[in-house]
Protein backbone atom coordinates (compact mmCIF):
# COMPACT_ATOMS: atom_id res chain seq x y z
CA UNK A 1 0.00 0.00 0.00
CA UNK A 2 3.04 2.26 -0.02
CA UNK A 3 3.94 4.48 -2.92
CA UNK A 4 1.81 6.90 -4.94
CA UNK A 5 1.22 5.02 -8.19
CA UNK A 6 -1.60 2.83 -9.44
CA UNK A 7 -0.96 -0.91 -8.93
CA UNK A 8 -2.21 -1.67 -12.44
CA UNK A 9 -0.90 1.04 -14.78
CA UNK A 10 1.85 2.23 -12.39
CA UNK A 11 1.07 5.88 -13.14
CA UNK A 12 1.50 8.45 -10.39
CA UNK A 13 -1.85 10.22 -10.38
CA UNK A 14 -2.14 11.14 -6.73
CA UNK A 15 -5.40 13.10 -7.18
CA UNK A 16 -7.20 10.19 -8.91
CA UNK A 17 -5.84 7.23 -6.91
CA UNK A 18 -8.41 5.22 -4.93
CA UNK A 19 -7.06 3.20 -2.02
CA UNK A 20 -8.87 -0.02 -1.04
CA UNK A 21 -7.22 -1.22 2.17
CA UNK A 22 -9.27 -4.43 2.50
CA UNK A 23 -8.31 -5.46 -1.03
CA UNK A 24 -4.72 -4.23 -0.55
CA UNK A 25 -4.77 -2.45 -3.90
CA UNK A 26 -4.54 1.12 -5.20
CA UNK A 27 -6.37 1.89 -8.43
CA UNK A 28 -6.62 5.03 -10.56
CA UNK A 29 -9.90 6.24 -12.06
CA UNK A 30 -8.97 5.07 -15.55
CA UNK A 31 -8.39 1.49 -14.36
CA UNK A 32 -11.43 1.45 -12.10
CA UNK A 33 -13.94 0.10 -14.65
CA UNK A 34 -11.55 -2.66 -15.72
CA UNK A 35 -10.70 -4.04 -12.26
CA UNK A 36 -13.88 -3.10 -10.36
CA UNK A 37 -17.56 -3.43 -11.19
CA UNK A 38 -20.48 -1.12 -10.43
CA UNK A 39 -23.00 -2.54 -7.93
CA UNK A 40 -26.07 -1.10 -6.23
CA UNK A 41 -25.37 -2.83 -2.88
CA UNK A 42 -23.52 -5.94 -1.59
CA UNK A 43 -26.77 -7.94 -1.74
CA UNK A 44 -27.14 -7.24 -5.47
CA UNK A 45 -23.68 -8.53 -6.37
CA UNK A 46 -24.11 -11.27 -8.99
CA UNK A 47 -22.83 -14.74 -8.16
CA UNK A 48 -23.93 -18.04 -6.58
CA UNK A 49 -21.72 -17.89 -3.49
CA UNK A 50 -23.15 -17.07 -0.08
CA UNK A 51 -24.32 -13.54 0.84
CA UNK A 52 -22.06 -13.75 3.89
CA UNK A 53 -19.08 -13.47 1.56
CA UNK A 54 -20.75 -10.85 -0.63
CA UNK A 55 -20.92 -8.55 2.38
CA UNK A 56 -17.13 -8.99 2.81
CA UNK A 57 -16.31 -8.22 -0.81
CA UNK A 58 -14.10 -5.04 -0.88
CA UNK A 59 -16.02 -2.05 -2.25
CA UNK A 60 -15.22 1.61 -2.84
CA UNK A 61 -17.54 4.61 -3.25
CA UNK A 62 -16.62 7.17 -5.92
CA UNK A 63 -18.27 10.57 -6.51
CA UNK A 64 -21.03 12.24 -4.53
CA UNK A 65 -24.72 13.01 -4.84
CA UNK A 66 -26.37 11.78 -8.01
CA UNK A 67 -22.96 10.83 -9.44
CA UNK A 68 -22.05 8.57 -6.52
CA UNK A 69 -21.14 5.03 -7.61
CA UNK A 70 -20.26 1.87 -5.62
CA UNK A 71 -17.55 -0.34 -7.11
CA UNK A 72 -16.84 -3.95 -6.01
CA UNK A 73 -13.49 -5.74 -6.41
CA UNK A 74 -13.87 -7.72 -9.66
CA UNK A 75 -10.94 -10.19 -9.40
CA UNK A 76 -11.93 -11.45 -5.93
CA UNK A 77 -15.56 -11.77 -7.03
CA UNK A 78 -14.55 -13.86 -10.05
CA UNK A 79 -12.24 -16.00 -7.89
CA UNK A 80 -15.00 -16.73 -5.37
CA UNK A 81 -17.52 -17.52 -8.12
CA UNK A 82 -15.13 -19.96 -9.78
CA UNK A 83 -14.17 -21.67 -6.52
CA UNK A 84 -17.79 -21.96 -5.40
CA UNK A 85 -18.72 -23.81 -8.58
CA UNK A 86 -16.01 -26.45 -8.01
CA UNK A 87 -17.72 -27.85 -4.89
CA UNK A 88 -20.30 -30.58 -5.34
CA UNK A 89 -21.75 -31.03 -1.86
CA UNK A 90 -23.50 -28.43 0.25
CA UNK A 91 -21.29 -29.23 3.29
CA UNK A 92 -18.12 -28.47 1.31
CA UNK A 93 -19.56 -25.12 0.23
CA UNK A 94 -20.48 -24.20 3.83
CA UNK A 95 -17.03 -25.18 5.07
CA UNK A 96 -15.40 -23.10 2.32
CA UNK A 97 -17.63 -20.09 3.06
CA UNK A 98 -16.77 -20.25 6.79
CA UNK A 99 -13.06 -20.51 6.02
CA UNK A 100 -13.11 -17.57 3.56
CA UNK A 101 -15.23 -15.52 5.97
CA UNK A 102 -12.69 -15.98 8.79
CA UNK A 103 -9.85 -15.08 6.41
CA UNK A 104 -11.62 -11.87 5.30
CA UNK A 105 -12.24 -10.87 8.92
CA UNK A 106 -8.53 -11.32 9.70
CA UNK A 107 -7.59 -9.28 6.61
CA UNK A 108 -10.00 -6.51 7.55
CA UNK A 109 -8.67 -6.47 11.12
CA UNK A 110 -5.12 -6.28 9.83
CA UNK A 111 -6.10 -3.52 7.39
CA UNK A 112 -7.57 -1.44 10.23
CA UNK A 113 -4.36 -1.88 12.22
CA UNK A 114 -2.36 -0.78 9.18
CA UNK A 115 -4.53 2.30 8.78
CA UNK A 116 -4.07 3.21 12.44
CA UNK A 117 -0.33 2.66 12.20
CA UNK A 118 -0.13 4.80 9.06
CA UNK A 119 -2.12 7.57 10.75
CA UNK A 120 0.22 7.54 13.78
CA UNK A 121 3.24 7.47 11.49
CA UNK A 122 1.95 10.38 9.41
CA UNK A 123 1.12 12.41 12.52
CA UNK A 124 4.59 11.81 13.96
CA UNK A 125 6.30 12.78 10.70
CA UNK A 126 4.20 15.94 10.41
CA UNK A 127 5.05 16.90 14.00
CA UNK A 128 8.75 16.33 13.35
CA UNK A 129 8.53 18.36 10.14
CA UNK A 130 6.77 21.25 11.88
CA UNK A 131 9.46 21.29 14.55
CA UNK A 132 12.20 21.34 11.91
CA UNK A 133 10.44 24.17 10.07
CA UNK A 134 10.03 26.10 13.34
CA UNK A 135 13.75 25.83 14.06
CA UNK A 136 14.64 26.91 10.52
CA UNK A 137 12.30 29.89 10.76
CA UNK A 138 13.98 30.80 14.05
CA UNK A 139 17.30 30.91 12.18
CA UNK A 140 15.79 33.28 9.61
CA UNK A 141 14.25 35.51 12.28
CA UNK A 142 17.49 35.65 14.26
CA UNK A 143 19.32 36.77 11.13
CA UNK A 144 16.66 39.42 10.48
CA UNK A 145 16.78 40.73 14.06
CA UNK A 146 20.53 41.24 13.77
CA UNK A 147 20.11 43.19 10.53
CA UNK A 148 19.10 46.85 10.09
CA UNK A 149 15.44 45.84 10.48
CA UNK A 150 15.83 44.76 14.10
CA UNK A 151 14.38 47.99 15.60
CA UNK A 152 11.47 47.92 13.15
CA UNK A 153 10.57 44.34 14.14
CA UNK A 154 10.17 45.40 17.78
CA UNK A 155 7.44 47.94 16.96
CA UNK A 156 5.89 46.22 13.96
CA UNK A 157 3.50 43.27 14.31
CA UNK A 158 4.27 41.97 10.82
CA UNK A 159 5.14 38.29 10.44
CA UNK A 160 8.10 37.84 8.11
CA UNK A 161 8.36 34.16 9.09
CA UNK A 162 5.07 33.57 7.23
CA UNK A 163 6.35 35.07 3.99
CA UNK A 164 6.17 32.60 1.12
CA UNK A 165 9.94 32.67 0.53
CA UNK A 166 10.64 31.80 4.19
CA UNK A 167 8.04 29.02 4.17
CA UNK A 168 9.54 27.60 0.99
CA UNK A 169 13.10 27.81 2.30
CA UNK A 170 12.13 26.28 5.65
CA UNK A 171 11.02 23.11 3.89
CA UNK A 172 14.58 22.63 2.61
CA UNK A 173 18.01 22.68 4.14
CA UNK A 174 19.10 26.01 5.61
CA UNK A 175 22.39 27.02 4.03
CA UNK A 176 24.29 30.30 3.99
CA UNK A 177 23.52 30.62 0.28
CA UNK A 178 19.80 30.36 1.00
CA UNK A 179 20.04 32.94 3.80
CA UNK A 180 21.82 35.41 1.54
CA UNK A 181 19.20 34.97 -1.17
CA UNK A 182 16.49 35.77 1.36
CA UNK A 183 18.06 39.10 2.33
CA UNK A 184 16.57 40.81 -0.72
CA UNK A 185 13.15 39.27 -0.04
CA UNK A 186 13.36 40.42 3.58
CA UNK A 187 14.24 43.97 2.53
CA UNK A 188 11.25 44.20 0.19
CA UNK A 189 8.93 42.70 2.80
CA UNK A 190 10.10 45.00 5.60
CA UNK A 191 9.92 48.11 3.41
CA UNK A 192 6.30 47.27 2.67
CA UNK A 193 5.59 46.41 6.33
CA UNK A 194 7.11 49.68 7.53
CA UNK A 195 5.12 51.63 4.97
CA UNK A 196 1.93 49.94 6.16
CA UNK A 197 2.72 50.68 9.81
CA UNK A 198 3.45 54.33 9.13
CA UNK A 199 0.26 54.66 7.13
CA UNK A 200 -1.84 53.15 9.94
CA UNK A 201 -0.30 55.61 12.39
CA UNK A 202 -0.94 58.46 9.94
CA UNK A 203 -4.50 57.25 9.40
CA UNK A 204 -5.23 57.55 13.12
CA UNK A 205 -3.90 61.12 13.13
CA UNK A 206 -5.96 62.06 10.07
CA UNK A 207 -9.18 60.63 11.52
CA UNK A 208 -8.58 62.40 14.82
CA UNK A 209 -7.67 65.81 13.42
CA UNK A 210 -9.67 66.09 10.21
CA UNK A 211 -12.87 67.20 12.04
CA UNK A 212 -10.85 69.98 13.68
CA UNK A 213 -9.51 71.08 10.29
CA UNK A 214 -13.03 71.01 8.82
CA UNK A 215 -14.37 73.29 11.58
CA UNK A 216 -11.59 75.79 10.99
CA UNK A 217 -12.12 75.53 7.21
CA UNK A 218 -15.88 76.15 7.48
CA UNK A 219 -15.31 79.23 9.64
CA UNK A 220 -12.80 80.58 7.12
CA UNK A 221 -15.04 79.96 4.09
CA UNK A 222 -18.00 81.65 5.80
CA UNK A 223 -16.01 84.91 5.94
CA UNK A 224 -15.17 84.90 2.21
CA UNK A 225 -17.22 86.57 -0.56
CA UNK A 226 -19.45 84.23 -2.54
CA UNK A 227 -17.26 84.57 -5.64
CA UNK A 228 -13.92 84.26 -3.85
CA UNK A 229 -11.27 81.86 -5.10
CA UNK A 230 -10.62 79.26 -2.39
CA UNK A 231 -9.43 75.64 -2.40
CA UNK A 232 -11.64 72.68 -1.40
CA UNK A 233 -11.03 71.00 1.95
CA UNK A 234 -9.08 68.10 0.43
CA UNK A 235 -6.64 70.52 -1.21
CA UNK A 236 -6.28 72.55 2.00
CA UNK A 237 -5.31 69.33 3.76
CA UNK A 238 -2.69 68.63 1.09
CA UNK A 239 -0.91 72.00 1.36
CA UNK A 240 2.53 71.87 3.05
CA UNK A 241 1.32 74.44 5.61
CA UNK A 242 -1.41 72.12 6.95
CA UNK A 243 0.60 68.92 6.48
CA UNK A 244 3.34 70.27 8.71
CA UNK A 245 0.83 71.09 11.44
CA UNK A 246 -0.87 67.70 11.13
CA UNK A 247 2.23 65.60 11.53
CA UNK A 248 4.73 67.78 13.41
CA UNK A 249 2.43 68.40 16.38
CA UNK A 250 2.54 65.69 19.11
CA UNK A 251 -0.36 63.27 19.04
CA UNK A 252 -1.46 64.29 22.54
CA UNK A 253 -2.38 67.73 21.21
CA UNK A 254 -4.76 66.32 18.65
CA UNK A 255 -7.73 66.18 21.02
CA UNK A 256 -8.20 69.97 21.00
CA UNK A 257 -8.18 72.77 18.44
CA UNK A 258 -4.95 74.19 19.85
CA UNK A 259 -2.69 72.32 17.45
CA UNK A 260 -4.24 74.01 14.38
CA UNK A 261 -4.15 77.81 14.17
CA UNK A 262 -7.02 79.43 12.32
CA UNK A 263 -6.72 78.95 8.57
CA UNK A 264 -7.92 82.49 7.99
CA UNK A 265 -4.80 83.76 9.77
CA UNK A 266 -2.64 82.00 7.17
CA UNK A 267 -5.04 82.17 4.23
CA UNK A 268 -2.52 83.82 1.91
CA UNK A 269 0.01 81.03 2.44
CA UNK A 270 -2.62 78.31 1.98
CA UNK A 271 -4.01 79.83 -1.23
CA UNK A 272 -0.54 80.46 -2.64
CA UNK A 273 0.57 76.86 -2.02
CA UNK A 274 -2.70 75.57 -3.48
CA UNK A 275 -2.35 77.69 -6.64
CA UNK A 276 1.27 76.60 -7.13
CA UNK A 277 0.24 72.94 -6.88
CA UNK A 278 -2.75 73.55 -9.18
CA UNK A 279 -0.61 75.27 -11.81
CA UNK A 280 1.81 72.33 -11.71
CA UNK A 281 -1.11 69.92 -12.24
CA UNK A 282 -2.53 71.94 -15.13
CA UNK A 283 0.86 72.13 -16.82
CA UNK A 284 1.11 68.32 -16.72
CA UNK A 285 -2.03 67.91 -18.81
CA UNK A 286 -0.41 68.74 -22.18
CA UNK A 287 2.70 66.77 -21.21
CA UNK A 288 0.49 63.71 -20.91
CA UNK A 289 -0.51 64.32 -24.55
CA UNK A 290 -4.20 64.68 -23.76
CA UNK A 291 -4.27 67.82 -25.94
CA UNK A 292 -1.73 70.66 -26.41
CA UNK A 293 -2.34 74.20 -25.20
CA UNK A 294 -4.13 76.33 -27.80
CA UNK A 295 -2.07 78.99 -29.53
CA UNK A 296 1.07 78.29 -27.49
CA UNK A 297 3.20 78.41 -30.62
CA UNK A 298 1.90 81.92 -31.36
CA UNK A 299 3.01 83.42 -28.03
CA UNK A 300 6.11 85.59 -28.18
CA UNK A 301 9.35 83.66 -27.83
CA UNK A 302 10.71 86.37 -25.57
CA UNK A 303 8.58 85.01 -22.72
CA UNK A 304 10.70 83.22 -20.15
CA UNK A 305 10.23 79.46 -20.14
CA UNK A 306 9.56 79.41 -16.38
CA UNK A 307 6.66 81.89 -16.60
CA UNK A 308 5.43 80.67 -19.96
CA UNK A 309 2.95 78.03 -18.70
CA UNK A 310 1.37 80.51 -16.27
CA UNK A 311 1.00 83.04 -19.08
CA UNK A 312 -0.67 80.36 -21.20
CA UNK A 313 -3.07 79.52 -18.38
CA UNK A 314 -4.14 83.15 -18.06
CA UNK A 315 -4.95 83.56 -21.76
CA UNK A 316 -8.60 84.09 -22.63
CA UNK A 317 -8.28 81.37 -25.27
CA UNK A 318 -7.15 78.71 -22.77
CA UNK A 319 -10.11 76.75 -21.43
CA UNK A 320 -10.69 73.38 -19.85
CA UNK A 321 -13.60 70.99 -19.99
CA UNK A 322 -14.88 68.35 -17.59
CA UNK A 323 -15.91 64.81 -18.48
CA UNK A 324 -19.34 65.63 -17.08
CA UNK A 325 -21.39 66.71 -20.09
CA UNK A 326 -23.43 69.11 -17.94
CA UNK A 327 -20.38 71.22 -17.02
CA UNK A 328 -19.44 74.12 -19.29
CA UNK A 329 -15.96 75.37 -20.21
CA UNK A 330 -13.72 76.31 -17.28
CA UNK A 331 -10.85 78.76 -17.06
CA UNK A 332 -8.00 79.29 -14.68
CA UNK A 333 -8.18 79.65 -11.68
CA UNK A 334 -11.86 78.63 -11.52
CA UNK A 335 -11.01 75.23 -12.95
CA UNK A 336 -9.15 74.46 -9.71
CA UNK A 337 -12.37 75.02 -7.75
CA UNK A 338 -14.51 72.78 -9.96
CA UNK A 339 -16.20 70.12 -7.82
CA UNK A 340 -16.19 67.21 -10.30
CA UNK A 341 -12.40 66.58 -10.24
CA UNK A 342 -12.51 66.49 -6.41
CA UNK A 343 -15.54 64.19 -6.19
CA UNK A 344 -14.41 61.08 -8.05
CA UNK A 345 -14.03 57.96 -5.93
CA UNK A 346 -10.37 57.00 -5.47
CA UNK A 347 -9.31 53.72 -7.01
CA UNK A 348 -7.06 51.05 -5.54
CA UNK A 349 -4.08 52.62 -7.30
CA UNK A 350 -4.51 56.09 -5.78
CA UNK A 351 -2.72 57.50 -2.77
CA UNK A 352 -3.80 55.80 0.46
CA UNK A 353 -4.02 59.13 2.32
CA UNK A 354 -6.49 60.22 -0.31
CA UNK A 355 -8.76 57.27 0.45
CA UNK A 356 -8.90 58.24 4.12
CA UNK A 357 -9.67 61.86 3.20
CA UNK A 358 -12.45 60.64 0.90
CA UNK A 359 -13.97 58.55 3.71
CA UNK A 360 -14.02 61.58 6.04
CA UNK A 361 -14.88 64.44 3.66
CA UNK A 362 -16.27 62.88 0.48
CA UNK A 363 -13.55 64.69 -1.50
CA UNK A 364 -10.47 63.44 -3.32
CA UNK A 365 -7.35 65.24 -4.48
CA UNK A 366 -7.97 67.43 -7.48
CA UNK A 367 -8.17 65.66 -10.86
CA UNK A 368 -6.90 62.28 -9.68
CA UNK A 369 -9.55 60.76 -11.93
CA UNK A 370 -8.24 62.83 -14.88
CA UNK A 371 -11.67 64.30 -15.54
CA UNK A 372 -10.25 67.69 -16.63
CA UNK A 373 -8.78 68.15 -20.09
CA UNK A 374 -7.91 71.08 -22.32
CA UNK A 375 -10.47 72.24 -24.88
CA UNK A 376 -9.89 70.26 -28.06
CA UNK A 377 -10.84 73.05 -30.45
CA UNK A 378 -10.37 76.69 -29.31
CA UNK A 379 -11.46 78.09 -32.69
CA UNK A 380 -14.75 79.37 -31.25
CA UNK A 381 -13.00 81.16 -28.38
CA UNK A 382 -10.53 82.73 -30.80
CA UNK A 383 -13.41 84.00 -32.95
CA UNK A 384 -15.13 85.51 -29.91
CA UNK A 385 -11.98 87.34 -28.80
CA UNK A 386 -11.35 88.60 -32.34
CA UNK A 387 -14.96 89.71 -32.67
CA UNK A 388 -14.53 91.83 -29.54
CA UNK A 389 -11.50 93.53 -31.14
CA UNK A 390 -8.69 91.87 -29.17
CA UNK A 391 -5.65 89.81 -30.09
CA UNK A 392 -6.27 86.16 -29.09
CA UNK A 393 -2.53 85.51 -28.88
CA UNK A 394 -1.91 87.91 -26.00
CA UNK A 395 -5.26 88.85 -24.44
CA UNK A 396 -5.80 87.41 -20.98
CA UNK A 397 -9.10 86.45 -19.40
CA UNK A 398 -8.61 89.23 -16.84
CA UNK A 399 -8.34 91.82 -19.60
CA UNK A 400 -11.51 90.50 -21.22
CA UNK A 401 -13.31 90.69 -17.87
CA UNK A 402 -12.20 94.28 -17.35
CA UNK A 403 -13.36 95.29 -20.84
CA UNK A 404 -16.56 93.26 -20.32
CA UNK A 405 -17.83 93.27 -23.95
CA UNK A 406 -21.49 92.35 -24.42
CA UNK A 407 -22.58 90.16 -27.33
CA UNK A 408 -25.89 88.95 -28.73
CA UNK A 409 -26.76 85.78 -30.60
CA UNK A 410 -28.85 86.75 -33.62
CA UNK A 411 -30.28 83.24 -34.04
CA UNK A 412 -31.50 83.15 -30.45
CA UNK A 413 -33.42 86.47 -30.61
CA UNK A 414 -37.18 86.07 -30.20
CA UNK A 415 -40.27 88.04 -29.16
CA UNK A 416 -39.12 88.21 -25.53
CA UNK A 417 -35.96 90.12 -26.49
CA UNK A 418 -32.38 89.75 -27.56
CA UNK A 419 -30.11 86.95 -26.32
CA UNK A 420 -27.60 89.22 -24.54
CA UNK A 421 -24.57 87.76 -22.79
CA UNK A 422 -21.03 88.42 -21.61
CA UNK A 423 -18.04 86.93 -23.39
CA UNK A 424 -17.75 84.18 -20.76
CA UNK A 425 -21.40 83.21 -21.24
CA UNK A 426 -20.85 82.99 -24.99
CA UNK A 427 -17.94 80.64 -24.34
CA UNK A 428 -20.13 78.47 -22.12
CA UNK A 429 -22.79 78.26 -24.81
CA UNK A 430 -20.52 77.90 -27.82
CA UNK A 431 -17.72 75.65 -26.62
CA UNK A 432 -19.79 72.49 -26.17
CA UNK A 433 -20.85 72.75 -29.83
CA UNK A 434 -17.24 72.31 -30.92
CA UNK A 435 -15.73 70.08 -28.24
CA UNK A 436 -18.11 67.28 -27.31
CA UNK A 437 -20.53 65.01 -29.14
CA UNK A 438 -23.83 64.16 -27.52
CA UNK A 439 -23.96 61.50 -24.83
CA UNK A 440 -26.16 58.41 -25.40
CA UNK A 441 -28.72 59.86 -22.98
CA UNK A 442 -28.81 63.17 -24.88
CA UNK A 443 -29.19 61.37 -28.22
CA UNK A 444 -32.07 59.31 -26.79
CA UNK A 445 -33.68 62.49 -25.45
CA UNK A 446 -33.44 64.18 -28.87
CA UNK A 447 -34.98 61.14 -30.58
CA UNK A 448 -37.86 61.17 -28.08
CA UNK A 449 -38.54 64.87 -28.67
CA UNK A 450 -38.47 64.38 -32.44
CA UNK A 451 -40.92 61.48 -32.25
CA UNK A 452 -43.45 63.52 -30.26
CA UNK A 453 -43.09 66.92 -31.95
CA UNK A 454 -42.13 65.89 -35.47
CA UNK A 455 -39.44 68.58 -35.33
CA UNK A 456 -36.03 67.57 -36.68
CA UNK A 457 -33.12 68.09 -34.29
CA UNK A 458 -29.48 67.98 -35.40
CA UNK A 459 -27.70 64.69 -34.61
CA UNK A 460 -24.99 66.54 -32.68
CA UNK A 461 -24.36 69.96 -31.25
CA UNK A 462 -21.81 70.92 -33.88
CA UNK A 463 -24.60 71.05 -36.48
CA UNK A 464 -25.75 74.42 -35.06
CA UNK A 465 -23.58 77.53 -35.10
CA UNK A 466 -24.15 80.79 -33.27
CA UNK A 467 -24.28 84.10 -35.16
CA UNK A 468 -22.75 86.68 -32.81
CA UNK A 469 -22.66 90.46 -32.81
CA UNK A 470 -21.06 92.95 -30.41
CA UNK A 471 -23.43 95.57 -28.97
CA UNK A 472 -22.71 99.25 -29.48
CA UNK A 473 -21.41 101.34 -26.59
CA UNK A 474 -24.79 102.64 -25.39
CA UNK A 475 -26.47 99.24 -25.36
CA UNK A 476 -23.36 97.71 -23.82
CA UNK A 477 -23.50 100.06 -20.81
CA UNK A 478 -27.19 99.26 -20.22
CA UNK A 479 -26.59 95.52 -20.52
CA UNK A 480 -23.58 95.67 -18.22
CA UNK A 481 -25.64 97.32 -15.48
CA UNK A 482 -28.45 94.77 -15.81
CA UNK A 483 -26.05 91.80 -15.89
CA UNK A 484 -24.12 93.16 -12.90
CA UNK A 485 -27.36 93.47 -10.95
CA UNK A 486 -28.38 89.91 -11.83
CA UNK A 487 -24.96 88.59 -10.83
CA UNK A 488 -25.11 90.50 -7.53
CA UNK A 489 -28.48 88.97 -6.77
CA UNK A 490 -27.13 85.49 -7.40
CA UNK A 491 -24.17 86.13 -5.11
CA UNK A 492 -26.45 87.27 -2.29
CA UNK A 493 -28.75 84.30 -2.84
CA UNK A 494 -25.77 81.97 -2.69
CA UNK A 495 -24.53 83.63 0.49
CA UNK A 496 -27.97 83.40 2.13
CA UNK A 497 -28.21 79.76 1.11
CA UNK A 498 -24.94 78.95 2.88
Amino acid sequence: MFGKGCHYCLRNLSKTIHKVEYARVKCCTRCLDEHFMVVASPQTIPGDYDCLLKERLPVIEVGSGKKERTYAFRSLHEKWSETHNTFQSHEEKLEWVAKEHRARIEIEHHARECEQWLERYTTRKETEHREIVRKRKAVFMARLEKSKWGPELKINDCKPDEHWSVVHASNNCVLDVVLKKLDKEFDQFMVSAKKTRLFEEKKKVIKKRMPILKRSYDIWVSTLPANAVCPPLSEVFRTPFVQEMFYSTPATAGETDDFLPSISASADAVIQQWLEKGIADLIKIPEEKIIPFSLIKDISSTTQSEAFPVAALELATTSFVCNNSECGPLQYPRVLMHTCPASSKPSQFDDRDEKVVFELTGQTYWNTGRSIRIVRDSKTIVEIVKLCGYDPRTTTAKEMDEANPILICIKCNDKSGRATMTWRTVVSCACPSTTRPLTPRQRASRSLIASFTGKYLPPNLSATKMVLKVLDEADTQKAQLMIAEAQERKLWEAKDGN
